[in-house]
């Protein structure tokens, strides 16, 4: 927020234009740009935003925060009130009790995220979208299409889980008496597109959709109904790296927003350099108009009551009601968990 400050107050003296600031960021960024879109002192200090692949709750209630905070005053062995101490400690004594705090309270790789404390940010994120108490401004928010493998490279044995395993790792999330009927509906709705229903390839897109995608549909169907512009996206760009085995993964959409794209993991050649082009010109095009329509992509449409996404891909193009099977499966599912981040 004094960062927006300061740009609202002096961005005219370096040629930038105060009223025209666009937000933008990916996972953690993505996840900072939609809690500034809920905070009151926000509002005003920027008018566009783009969310890509923001990370399930996004948020932690006060409650749950105070409790983790004082496992890692314990972890520590200090008090609330010794500040000294607190500043005092090194960066691998903070480090060594951020794991343990992790594993102790269940929280997944993010024990400390944002806290919806009730006044800097009133509501939990989802739940302000909902309510429509956000900055309504136009926005972009998607995600990339095999998410959770990225995140599977760090277990190698993952791509081995059985049935068990798969519902072992789905309880940590999804109510236990609609795992199965899950399940199935990915297993059918793949099976119908000629896709693996291996456990390992199942757990993956449950996984990209319950921490990602239905973030993204939540947050645009919210912008729809609060009447602000939306337009989602949906990444399907595979990487070559590990012989294909990565898909669309986390974070492989980042090198052609900024250009950095390299042969390794983002691939190369004419389809990827027409794919950086395009990326680019939609992301600055909406910056400038706020609307992302552009000649290199083409007509981009709000996602409106036709669930209008965009494919971002080697062939880009516009789709309605993109992978609707696995919606309806979540929607048959209802409340989940999803303060465990990954």
């Amino acid at each position: 927020v004094a960062a927006l400050q300061w740009v609202k107050d002096n961005i005219a003296a370096f040629g930038g234009d105060p009223s025209n600031v666009t937000i933008f960021g990916e996972s953690a960024g993505a996840m900072s740009v939609v809690c500034l879109m809920v905070m009151p002192k926000a509002q005003g200090l920027f008018h566009k935003a783009i969310i890509e692949s923001a990370v399930g709750a996004i948020g932690r209630p006060l409650d749950v925060s105070v409790k983790i905070a004082a496992v890692l005053l314990k972890t520590l062995g200090l008090q609330a009130s010794n500040i000294d101490g607190l500043r005092s400690l090194s960066i691998d004594a903070i480090l060594s009790a951020h794991t343990r705090v992790a594993i102790e309270t269940g929280q997944g790789a993010a024990p400390f995220i944002p806290v919806a404390d009730g006044q800097i940010m009133p509501l939990m994120p989802l739940e302000a979208f909902a309510a429509g108490k956000v900055s309504p401004v136009p926005t972009i928010v998607g995600s990339n299409l095999d998410e959770q493998k990225l995140f599977s490279m760090m277990d190698p044995d993952s791509v081995k889980m059985d049935e068990k395993g798969l519902t072992r790792l789905l309880e940590r999330n999804v109510p236990s008496d609609k795992i199965s009927g899950l399940i199935d509906d990915y297993r059918q709705a793949r099976l119908k597109r000629g896709l693996p229903v291996t456990p390992f390839e199942l757990f993956s897109a449950i996984n990209s959709d319950l921490m990602f995608r239905q973030i993204a549909l939540h947050i645009a169907a919210s912008q729809h109904s609060n009447g602000v512009p939306a337009y989602h996206y949906l990444f399907t760009w595979v990487s070559p790296a590990a012989g294909g085995s990565l898909g669309a993964c986390h974070g492989l959409e980042v090198g052609f927003v900024f250009g950095t794209y390299e042969p390794l993991f983002s691939g190369s050649g004419p389809q990827a350099d027409r794919l950086n082009g395009q990326i680019q010109d939609a992301w600055t095009t909406f910056a400038r108009t706020g609307n992302p329509s552009c000649r290199s992509m083409g007509k981009w449409l709000k996602y409106g009551t036709t669930r209008n996404t965009l494919i971002i891909s080697g062939n880009s193009r516009l789709e309605k009601k993109v992978l609707e099977e696995e919606r309806h499966a979540w929607e048959k599912v209802g409340q989940v968990n999803l303060g465990n981040m990954l």
